[in-house]
Formats: structure tokens, C-alpha cells, sequence
């Protein structure tokens, strides 16, 4: 039986401050896309670079594949140096365009975060004083500052080995499906296990990460209340309650993040069975098809190696969801902001 989130510790009043609106999923989306589309050359420049550097590195299993054939078949070592040759040229091609990449996808990610940063404070600075004292300061606060945080940090590192991930998953795919059809069928055994726990990790990830920035927030605000007023809280030798609201609150979210965990740590046993069941299968189908002739030693060593070759990609698109739900939590609700009324045109100068 699933369990139902801690309650948040009580606000301060009959109702407590009201928080900022929270952006939907489809309002977030249609908030990066409008953002994202100010840099759409570069973008596209971007997809091509990295699709070139994930051709290049796939390009290396199917070349060794050649070479066990020709070992296999008696010829001569100076055959075998073309393709060795072809590896080494192809390894360096796909680091350096990787390279080339992931630095351009980074730079325009980063370029987005800073508009949408930007379209953030200029929402949030017309606002009236009251609108920002009704919700509290620390709710805000959290938004720029660790949502914000949280978005750069998956823009820096998470993000272009996630897209590089995506592109390798998908080109491996067709390789191997050109090599044979039944090894791309024996690869399709691992994906109702993976599949399986990917839905039941986002189904109850995304809750909590949701209501983990939500009690991030609170615990702000506790914070920024009991130091804003530390001398009245003094004078009023109320030390004792705030020390106790803000030990509560810090437990509240405390308890989400270890939920989290808890998470996380099923997701990725259940990706590791997955490879096993996997692996299994494409060695099972290369011995029969090798065995009745159908395809050669050469096929089923790439066809391996091409699985093999998931492993990472399949463990970082599927690993990164855990940051990408944390991610996605705070541009919600950086986008949740831009739903406050815009700045007039024409209004009073900043």
C-alpha cells in the first residue's frame, strides 16, 4: 500500500501565507518552447553536431564486427588493418563533435535560462508589495534562488548527456535492426521490465518532488521569519517555538527527500535486472542464429556489443529522470511566476 505524503506543518494564521501560482506541465512546456525558440538556429545546428558525433561513436562496433569475421574466416592480419584504422578515426570524430555538442547545447540552454530569468524578475519586480508579502518572502527566494539553482545544475550537466544518451539509444536501435531483425527483437526482452519501472518511478516521483520544493519553501520561509524578526523574537523570549517551527518544517521536507531515496533505489535495481534479462536474450539469439548459419560470428559479436553499448545510455536517460523530475519541479514554478500580471507598457521607468 502506498503511503501518503507527512502533512505540512501548520502556517502562521488562520489560512497562512498563499504561495505563488505553480505552473501546469503543459504551461511550463509552452514556456520553454517560446524561449527555447528565440535560439532555434543554433538549436538545430546543435541536433545535427550531436547526431553526427553519435553516428561516429556507433560506427566502432559494427567495424569490429568486420574483424572477427575476417579472423574468423583465416585472412591475412593487414586486412584487419582498415578497420582498425576506420575505429581509431572513427573514436576521434565522435569525441570531438561530442564535444562540440554538448558545448553548444549547453551554451543555448544556458542562454534560455537567463531569458527566462530575466521575464522572472521583471514579472516579479512589478508586482504590488502586497502580492509578494501575501505569499512570503521565503517562497520567492526559493524560486530564484534553488529552483533556479536546480534548473542550472541539470541544464550544466545532466541535460547534454541526456540528449547525447537519447540520440545513442536510438541510432544503437537501428543498427542493430539493420544487422538483424531478431537481434532488435531479442533486445526488445528488456523493455516491459524497463518500461514497467520507468512509469511506476515517474508516477510516484513526480508527487514527491513537488511537494519536496514545496516544503523547501516553507522551511524558507520559517527561516527568513524567525531572522527577520530575531529581535522581537527575543524581546517576546519566543525562541523556544520558532527553534521548534523550524525544526518541524526542516523535518517535513527532510522526510520527502528520503522518500526519494527510497525511490530511486528500487528504480535502479529494477534497471539493472533489465540489462541482465536483455543481454541474456541478444547471447541467446546470436548462439542459434550462428549456429544455424543464418547470420555470422561477426553479426552477433557487433549485435552485443551494440547492446552492451546501451547500457550507459539507457542508465543515463533513465537515472536522469530522477534530476530531470527535480528540474522540471522548479521551472514550474519559475514559470508559475510569468501567470502574475505582466509589467504595463510604457509604465513607470525601473
Amino acid at each position: 500500500m502506498t503511503r501518503t505524503p507527512p502533512k505540512p506543518p501548520a502556517n502562521h494564521g488562520a489560512g497562512g501565507p498563499a504561495t505563488l501560482p505553480v505552473a501546469s506541465p503543459r504551461d511550463t512546456a509552452r514556456a520553454t518552447l517560446r524561449l527555447l525558440a528565440r535560439h532555434r538556429l543554433r538549436l538545430a545546428g546543435t541536433v545535427l553536431v550531436l547526431l553526427a558525433a553519435t553516428a561516429s561513436a556507433l560506427a566502432v562496433p559494427a567495424l569490429l564486427g568486420t574483424m572477427v569475421d575476417a579472423v574468423a574466416r583465416g585472412r591475412p592480419w593487414s586486412d584487419l588493418l582498415r578497420p582498425a584504422a576506420a575505429i581509431v578515426a572513427a573514436t576521434a570524430a565522435g569525441v570531438a563533435l561530442g564535444w562540440w555538442g554538448q558545448l553548444l547545447l549547453a551554451r543555448t540552454a544556458q542562454d534560455t535560462l537567463a531569458g527566462l530569468r530575466e521575464d522572472v524578475f521583471a514579472t516579479a519586480v512589478a508586482q504590488p508589495s502586497s502580492v509578494l508579502e501575501q505569499a512570503g518572502s521565503g517562497d520567492l527566494v526559493s524560486r530564484v534562488a534553488g529552483d533556479a539553482e536546480a534548473v542550472n545544475t541539470v541544464i550544466g550537466k545532466i541535460l547534454p548527456a541526456t540528449v547525447s544518451a537519447l540520440f545513442t539509444i536510438v541510432l544503437t536501435l537501428i543498427g542493430i535492426g539493420v544487422i538483424d531483425v531478431r537481434f532488435a527483437l531479442a533486445v526488445l526482452a528488456a523493455t516491459p521490465v524497463q518500461y514497467l519501472a520507468l512509469r511506476r518511478f515517474l508516477a510516484r516521483s513526480g508527487p514527491v518532488y513537488r511537494a519536496a520544493r514545496q516544503a523547501e519553501a516553507a522551511r524558507g520561509q520559517r527561516i527568513v521569519e524567525s531572522l527577520t524578526g530575531a529581535d522581537t523574537v527575543a524581546a517576546l523570549r519566543a525562541q523556544d517555538h520558532h527553534t521548534a517551527a523550524v525544526a518541524a518544517s526542516s523535518e517535513h521536507a527532510i522526510g520527502f527527500e528520503l522518500r526519494a531515496v527510497r525511490l530511486r533505489t528500487t528504480f535502479y535495481g529494477l534497471l539493472n535486472l533489465a540489462e541482465f534479462i536483455g543481454l541474456a536474450a541478444v547471447l541467446a539469439a546470436g548462439y542459434h542464429l550462428v549456429g544455424a548459419g543464418t547470420a555470422t560470428l561477426g553479426a552477433a559479436t557487433a549485435a552485443a556489443l551494440y547492446f552492451h553499448r546501451l547500457f550507459d545510455p539507457i542508465g543515463v536517460l533513465l537515472s536522469n529522470v530522477d534530476e530531470l523530475q527535480n528540474a522540471g519541479a522548479g521551472l514550474a514554478r519559475l514559470v508559475g511566476v510569468l501567470s502574475l500580471p505582466a509589467p504595463p507598457p510604457g509604465g513607470s521607468p525601473p
